[in-house]
């Protein structure tokens, strides 16, 4: 519970040492995680992290640092920061230990200032240079106890080299000397006061360990010996063994840091991240057996012991389930059969009475189909002789020799006797009655003026008026006759102009050619029209002309092109045709077999192969065509006796009961899911993961 009351701090990976030293030190609270991205410029120096721990340990807060990266990991425990790879891994005890470090550190810093103070005011105490011996020999034994892989069980120390800087930030540290109260003594001037004369080089040997003083040091050079200046910077940024007679300018005289973490794999990473990783490192002395390495280690422990338990019975679940609920069999059976060939001659009916097959009668229903419209134009040459003008005109008189009103209606005919050609009758005309004179004799009526026009154009139904007058005949009037109808004047304006025009010569012709291609199209269109489980009897499609058009029409005026005269012609079409069922046709050849074979009344149809028909006829009687196809006959198999046999049973058992069928010529099982060990594959108990392939 001790995450839910601490502040939460997520590290940009480029963001400083400064900007997140001041987000701890101003903080209200005093416990924070610190979660740390892999590869962040926080882990690029064990300075960064030493800089921070001095800040968090001056302010007293308490920091915990939650990354993934190895390298920032060793180098900030080593410093003296809890490190640990998740927040869920956090506890009340690695808290605990986090403030325990804190105080240790805190009290090291004020032991450290303690004894500046005391040499600032020249206390010396009188064992100082005993004191010193005994450090020296104490840090020796503890090198060589690690050497021989005696751990150390002391405490980790938690001292901090203090500068200048530190001492001067503290405000209670101000310290006069008696000689002058009124002067403030700096750091460099307490250096100066606490310089001691030199002591003499000599070699000393206490306990059979010798310790080296003053200049002797420089006996040592090209031997390997022990560092005795062998602090926590040194332990993890430079080796512990010196070789002086190696170092040369032309050498790296740093260290590779990534040889500090050993190469995992893909595997090892996975396994890490389950059982927890490993305190083993590349030296002995990088290993760190604090008290977060003791209480992590535990929890690694127990989780491992946990998620191996979990994994067990996940294990034994799914292959209980792969058994039992998830598994599942095809069987494909090829059953012994006898091969059979049939045809048969049938009607198609094309009414809308007939719905199913008439076996008896052996007559299928079909279809009618057809093809959507479409439409195609072209562009065609005309040279067809067209003729045009203008109508003559003129006017006649007639007399009415009968004794009532005869009325003339528009539009009636005239023909002239002399030349044969025709007139119409412009205007309804009323020719009032003869009248009877004195003398018992009969005055006819005239009627003057009477405008006709000619049937047709051209320059013949023009007449000069000098012409003889022959008299004109008229239609539907017998009142009238040719002698009561005469000339008044000339006829004239009748004009003749001859032009290209579409003939139907023309017309024909562009359509015969626009005509197989528009066939094509619309047969190809009918062919994909045809519905699945239809059979489109090819023969009995046909094209059929819907529209044909031309522009200009047949007789205008041709459109000039150029030098020659085009019409554009547009033909619309469809295709119609008969379907039939291809089940149809199956059941006419399956009730075929069965008669022709008598044997087989105990036995199934097994299956039909290549139906098809041929010899397509169509006469005054109807259609009709010859259904023909292989096929062949087998045994019955109960398929549902058969699943109760092998339920349940092994793949290998269910096999045995499946062969000992004599009925079943050969029968392969394919079990589900296949990795599943020959032993556990069981048929399943339920019908619906039970699949029967019959061949």
């Amino acid at each position: 519970m001790a995450s839910l009351v601490a502040e939460k701090i997520f590290v940009d990976p480029n963001e400083e040492i400064s900007f997140l030293a001041d987000r701890i030190v101003n903080s209200q609270k005093e416990h924070f995680i610190v979660i740390v991205p892999s590869s962040s410029v926080l882990f690029t120096s064990n300075l960064s992290i030493k800089i921070l721990y001095r800040r968090v340990i001056k302010a007293e807060k308490v920091v915990i640092i939650v990354t993934e990266d190895e390298y920032g990991t060793k180098i900030a425990q080593k410093i003296g920061f809890i490190v640990v790879q998740k927040v869920s891994q956090i506890t009340a005890d690695l808290w605990e230990i986090a403030n325990n470090k804190v105080y240790a550190a805190k009290s090291s810093i004020n032991n450290k200032k303690d004894e500046l103070l005391k040499n600032i005011r020249g206390e010396q105490p009188q064992t100082k240079i005993e004191n010193k011996v005994e450090e020296q020999i104490n840090e020796s034994d503890k090198i060589s106890k690690e050497r021989k892989g005696i751990p150390d069980e002391s405490t980790e120390s938690f001292e901090i080299n203090l500068s200048s800087e530190d001492l001067n930030s503290d405000s209670d540290v101000e310290s006069k000397t008696e000689a002058g109260k009124n002067e403030e003594i700096s750091y460099n001037n307490v250096a100066q006061k606490e310089e001691q004369p030199k002591i003499q080089e000599k070699v000393k040997e206490i306990g059979g360990i010798k310790i080296y003083s003053g200049s002797d040091v420089e006996d040592l050079k090209g031997e390997d010996k022990d560092d005795t200046l062998y602090s926590m910077d040194d332990e993890f940024m430079n080796d512990r063994q010196i070789d002086t007679s190696a170092f040369s300018n032309r050498k790296f005289a740093g260290r590779d840091v990534t040889k500090l973490t050993p190469k995992k794999g893909m595997f090892s990473s996975v396994l890490g991240g389950i059982l927890g990783t490993s305190k083993k490192t590349l030296r002995p002395e990088d290993r760190i057996d604090d008290d977060q390495s003791i209480v992590m280690t535990k929890w690694y422990q127990k989780r491992g012991v946990v998620m191996t338990v979990i994994a067990f019975i996940l294990t034994l679940l799914l292959i209980y389930l792969t058994i039992f609920h998830f598994s599942s069999i095809k069987v494909e059976i090829a059953l012994e059969s006898e091969s059979v060939v049939a045809e048969e001659t049938v009607e198609i009916d094309t009414e809308e009475g007939l719905s199913a097959v008439d076996i008896d009668g052996l007559i299928i229903p079909g279809e009618a189909i057809e093809s959507k419209e479409i439409s195609l134009s072209i562009s065609a040459t005309a040279n067809g002789e067209g003729k045009r003008g203008e109508k003559a005109t003129g006017a006649v008189y007639i007399f009415n020799k009968s004794n009532k009103d005869i009325i003339v209606p528009k539009g009636t005919k005239i023909t002239s006797v002399r030349t044969g050609l025709a007139y119409e009758i412009i205007e309804e005309t009323t020719l009032p009655a003869a009248k009877e004179a004195s003398d018992l004799s009969i005055n006819p009526s005239r009627t003057d003026n009477i405008r006709v026009q000619a049937v047709s154009f051209g320059e013949d139904y023009n007449v000069a008026d000098s012409e003889p007058d022959s008299g004109f005949s008229i239609e539907d009037i017998d009142e009238l006759n040719s002698q009561d109808i005469k000339r008044e004047g000339d006829f004239s304006g009748g004009t003749t102009e001859e032009y290209v025009s579409v003939s139907e010569e023309n017309f024909d012709d562009a359509k015969d050619e626009i005509k197989d291609q528009i066939e094509e199209q619309v047969m190809d269109d009918l062919k994909s029209s045809v519905p699945e489980g239809f059979v489109l009897l090819e023969e009995s499609m046909e094209f059929e002309e819907v529209e044909a058009t031309s522009s200009p029409e047949v007789g205008d005026e041709a459109t000039k092109n150029g030098d020659e005269y085009i019409f554009d012609l547009t033909v619309v079409g469809k295709a119609t045709g008969v379907m039939v069922r291809e089940k149809d046709l199956t059941e006419v050849i399956e009730a075929v077999i069965k008669s022709e074979n008598e044997d087989t009344e105990d036995k199934d149809l097994g299956s039909i192969t290549e139906v098809n028909y041929k010899n397509y006829l169509k006469n005054s009687n109807g259609i009709y065509i010859t259904i023909f196809a292989e096929g062949n006959i087998v045994a019955p198999l109960d398929q549902d006796a058969l699943k109760n046999q092998i339920k349940g049973k092994t793949v290998s058992k269910a096999q045995e009961i499946i062969d000992s069928y004599e009925v079943i010529k050969s029968a392969t099982i394919k079990y589900f899911p296949s990795v599943m060990p020959g032993a556990l594959q069981y048929v399943p108990r339920s019908d619906s993961r039970i699949t029967l392939i019959i061949k």
